[in-house]
């Protein structure tokens, strides 16, 4: 008799508006997909060396697994964007251009070897780190390989897009089945291969090739997307929403840390450890939003806890400014609010610390810099890090933004070390914007 526990059951669903199923078609992997994150980039002669292992999300790395997963050594790729402002010169250099894989490895290819064909003469031999970056290399290649997907077009906050999903699927060795209703040719529940997000915009799901996909235009109609792993739920997981998501730590018997899953609900968990009895799956709650993706950072949930070398507490005062235009009447009355930024209970603009990244013996040290971000004054204010006083590059690494802007738990914290900006800027946005310049 078979296990019924083994049956396929809805883990995540959501509702899309302009989607499409494509039939057997080129790869738009190679030609227009995403990656949001910046690599830090060795040039030693006319070799490069591109370190991906500090990317923050993980559709960057499906990205990554599945373009560098269709080249061999000698096939050529192209770079586009790519701009690399240097804060010590003011230069800013440009990777674009041509080269030829030498060599690929880490899980999701994450660490790749290249010849430079065609490049900018100006750069220089060095390393190159990824916070210093403009915007992220794009890669293209020429690549006749050949696919089918489902794709959503217009994909909006969680849940209302694809990545929400927290699709892995066959090119990890996990199972998981795409139905959507509403459509008509495409009724059935297809196997999953991966998830990648495009320079449009648009999301994709792959589905496996043993399934057979007919091309199918569902734009303008809405449509139910479910996504269907093995199991059936138990009462505890049942009791949980399907829309709260979290992270996923796949841990071994030795307690190493395997690898680490984002977007996943406890049902995704459920499945996941029912089909894989020799590990051990851990969940945990995160709040996402934009400009809180760094949290998704696996170093962050690694290393649980740092110990803090600096604190400083954050509030948006409001000073009010009255004025008598006219004495003897007091008809005529001026007044004016001024916005600012007050740390440790002083007004400023300029937060400095004492920071000594060396030791008397010359032993790196990594002073740990922590803002409170809860005070209620900072509810609905943005609030963003960047390496550049006009706040037009972003910083990318050393730093988590934690919790939301007004609640407790909320902090900005910054791991210094000799090989990250002194000055750092934090950027708080509402209906002003408000710069705080940080020196250690």
């Amino acid at each position: 008799m078979a296990n019924t526990n083994q049956s396929l059951n809805v883990v995540k669903n959501t509702e899309l508006f302009v989607t499409s199923f494509v039939g057997s078609t080129l790869d738009p992997c190679f030609t227009n997909g995403k990656i949001d994150g910046s690599p830090t980039i060795l040039k030693q002669g006319g070799s490069f060396y591109f370190d991906y292992s500090n990317l923050a999300n993980s559709s960057d790395l499906k990205f990554l697994k599945r373009f560098f997963g269709g080249l061999t050594s000698g096939n050529t790729f192209g770079i586009t964007a790519g701009n690399y402002y240097d804060e010590t010169t003011g230069l800013m250099y440009s990777f674009a251009g041509t080269y030829e894989l030498s060599g690929k490895t880490g899980s999701y290819n994450n660490y790749i070897s290249a010849n430079g064909i065609t490049y900018s003469p100006t750069i220089e031999n060095g390393l190159y780190q990824n916070i210093g970056f403009k915007d992220a290399p794009l890669f293209t290649a020429v690549n006749g390989a050949t696919c089918q997907y489902f794709q959503s077009f217009l994909n909006k906050d969680a849940p209302f897009n694809i990545e929400y999903m927290g699709i892995y699927g066959n090119d990890y060795s996990y199972e998981e089945h795409l139905e959507v209703v509403g459509a008509s040719a495409n009724n059935g529940r297809y196997l999953i291969d991966t998830f990648i997000k495009l320079t449009d915009k648009s999301e994709i799901v792959y589905i496996n090739n043993t399934f057979g996909i007919t091309s199918e235009n569902l734009k303008g109609k809405k449509v139910l997307v479910n996504v269907y792993m093995r199991g059936v739920p138990d009462l505890i997981t049942l009791s949980q929403s399907k829309q709260k998501n979290g992270i996923i730590k796949k841990i071994a018997p030795n307690t190493q840390v395997l690898e680490i899953l984002t977007n996943q609900n406890l049902y995704q968990r459920y499945s996941r450890a029912l089909v894989d009895s020799t590990n051990y799956y851990d969940w945990y709650e995160y709040f996402q939003s934009e400009q809180y993706d760094n949290l998704l950072n696996p170093f962050t949930y690694d290393k649980l806890s740092v110990a803090i070398s600096f604190y400083s507490y954050v509030k948006i005062v409001n000073e009010t400014q009255t004025t008598v235009l006219n004495p003897i009447t007091f008809a005529e009355v001026s007044t004016q609010v001024t916005t600012f930024l007050n740390v440790d209970g002083a007004n400023t603009t300029t937060k400095s610390f004492r920071t000594s990244t060396t030791t008397s013996n010359g032993s790196g040290l990594t002073p740990v810099i922590k803002f409170d971000l809860s005070d209620s004054s900072l509810y609905g204010w943005k609030i963003g890090a960047y390496v550049d006083k006009n706040c037009s590059i972003p910083l990318n690494s050393s730093f988590y933004l934690n919790g939301v802007p007004g609640f407790d738990g909320a902090s900005f914290i910054y791991l210094r070390s000799p090989n990250r900006p002194q000055t750092i800027y934090l950027k708080f946005e509402k209906n002003i914007s408000l710069v705080l310049t940080i020196n250690t």
